[in-house]
């Protein structure tokens, strides 16, 4: 499955800054550490984490139209497998790649 170039914008509220994502879908890579290859959203999800560093749930979700119910749960199994990790604080912080 191959996804299409995405802008995606988060306007300014209270708790969040403006913010432009651009996400540079180039498809889905199998080969990404530890991840099996039947598993396309997770590697979709890594992908977004490795090319926007400091990315949040929120955005995630948005930029592959997914719950961020699944996205927690993608992330959850990437945490384990020891393929990103959160920085910062729980309001300003966000997932990277190790």
């Amino acid at each position: 499955m191959l996804w299409q170039d995405t802008l995606v914008r988060f306007p300014q509220g209270r708790d969040t800054q403006k913010t432009d994502v651009y996400l540079e879908n180039e498809g889905i890579k199998p080969e990404n550490e530890g991840i099996k290859p039947g598993h396309e959203g997770i590697n979709a999800t890594l992908n977004s984490i490795e090319k926007n560093p400091g990315i949040r749930i929120p955005m995630i979700s948005a930029s592959l139209s997914i719950s961020s119910k699944t996205i927690e749960r993608w992330i959850s199994i990437l945490k384990k497998q020891d393929a990103i990790e959160y920085r910062g604080s729980k309001k300003s912080g966000g997932y990277y790649k190790k």
